[in-house]
């Protein structure tokens, strides 16, 4: 009889999930390209306001018109949830719904509005973004990672940067936050941000992410 229960099973690969979130410069390096429409909401939501690189393709039309009180329906991985969105983001978002029907994906394709945009592609856009902005070692998820560390930085509150990337299973902070012991960064992402409030559609207590795109 064996007698250690993990025998058989795949252990998780602690490396992997351990939080790899950019510097202040490299994230200015990121957010400072220039880039489409469609790159420039992505960015907004994946490194201004932390959601995963999934989220963003489910995404519709319909649902960024029902923008209201600085909240997006966002299909998150637990649950589909209210999420806090800067005014500018918001703008961005209705300018890609213009013209598409309300159950239409926001996030399309480049050769045409009819053509959908999957994880692939997502993932690809990010990549060329990374080597555009001469960065390496970073995937999509680094940016929800680097969004959670910085707003853990400059407000000393590991429940707010959680609440804001809506992440609710316990004990996973140490997966998006890494810890800078030489002090705070003094500003969340490129650091020229002023803050929006985040109240929640129930008049619950409010929060705030920083406007840096």
């Amino acid at each position: 009889m064996v007698s250690d229960p993990m025998y058989g099973m795949k252990r998780p690969n602690i490396q992997d999930q351990m939080p790899n979130p950019m510097t202040l410069e490299q994230v200015r390096m990121f957010l400072y390209l220039d880039m489409s429409l469609r790159e420039r909401a992505a960015v907004h939501l994946l490194a201004g306001h932390g959601w995963r690189q999934n989220e963003l393709l489910e995404v519709l039309a319909g649902e960024v018109r029902a923008i209201s009180g600085g909240q997006i329906w966002c299909h998150g991985k637990q649950r589909a949830e209210w999420a806090p969105v800067l005014p500018e983001t918001a703008e961005l978002l209705s300018r890609l719904a213009d013209g598409l029907a309300d159950d239409e994906q926001v996030f399309r394709g480049k050769r045409g509005r009819n053509e959908k945009f999957g994880h692939g592609g997502m993932r690809k856009l990010v990549r060329n973004l990374m080597r555009r902005a001469g960065l390496s070692g970073f995937t999509g998820h680094n940016l929800r990672d680097t969004f959670a560390t910085l707003v853990t930085e400059e407000s000393g509150d590991l429940t707010l940067a959680m609440q804001l990337i809506r992440d609710k299973v316990p004990g996973v902070a140490s997966r998006y936050v890494k810890w800078d012991a030489t002090g705070t960064s003094g500003a969340v992402l490129a650091g020229t941000a002023t803050r929006e409030e985040a109240v929640s559609p129930g008049g619950g207590e409010s929060n705030y992410i920083e406007n840096a795109v």
